[in-house]
């Protein structure tokens, strides 16, 4: 692909993220809805503490500035971005990773086994949040707008959102809990009140966030030192 189909692709893609989160959080801020029992009361603007939904939303704003480079590179006829901003696109893009993946490795098959189907988390607005989004950003970033090699130290960045996250959550999970105004353990983290569990949890997110933001970032060096070799030798012929 060309500067100009990529960007119109890239234009595309981000649209459509920004028209699905956007769906789902109409979705969320909804009381007039019937909800899963699976929301454990947290409705409307309440259900901002999950991280699937805070990921949706960080996304759905690195799309829609994306967007706006995207018009920007339209009228230049070019397809670059701000090297700060494809930090933070990446950032994002890692985030979104990691709700995909926890749902289909860790919360789905939890919910199997506890009696639900595994399919639950993947219907009515879940099928947006937890999969096709995260689909959408990860092949925009890769395929897509992939131009330059970031930088090892990204892979860094992209665990930021989990550790700030994780001290949240800690906090209202463990240090307040549930009866004295916390969170409920909706991740399942301490696996019914097992504290003991909570450090095994929480390196086992962190490793499998440097994992996915290193995976990410190794691919897409890949893809741009492939895309870099076929356009010198483009413009050597």
């Amino acid at each position: 692909m060309n500067g100009r189909v990529r960007n119109a692709v890239s234009l595309t893609l981000n649209l459509a993220i920004v028209f699905f989160v956007g769906i789902s959080v109409y979705y969320n801020l909804r009381n007039d809805v019937i909800r899963d029992a699976s929301w454990f009361g947290y409705t409307g603007v309440k259900s901002l503490v999950f991280f699937t939904n805070l990921s949706n939303i960080f996304i759905a704003i690195t799309s829609a500035v994306t967007i706006a480079f995207n018009f920007k590179n339209a009228a230049r006829d070019s397809f670059d971005f701000p090297f700060v901003f494809k930090n933070i696109k990446y950032t994002s893009t890692v985030a979104i990773t990691l709700t995909c993946v926890t749902v289909v490795f860790f919360l789905a098959p939890y919910a199997a086994l506890i009696g639900h189907s595994y399919f639950d988390l993947f219907r009515r607005n879940n099928i947006y949040t937890h999969l096709l989004v995260p689909i959408l950003a990860i092949i925009n970033f890769l395929v897509v707008e992939s131009n330059d090699d970031l930088g090892f130290k990204s892979v860094f960045y992209g665990v930021i959102p989990t550790v700030i996250y994780s001290v949240v959550y800690l906090v209202m999970v463990v240090f307040i809990g549930e009866a004295n105004g916390g969170w409920v353990d909706f991740y399942g983290f301490t696996f019914g009140g097992r504290l003991w569990t909570v450090p095994l949890s929480f390196t086992g997110m962190y490793a499998a966030t440097f994992v996915i933001s290193w995976l990410l970032y190794l691919i897409q060096k890949k893809i741009c030192v492939k895309r870099n070799k076929n356009r010198l030798l483009e413009e050597g012929k």
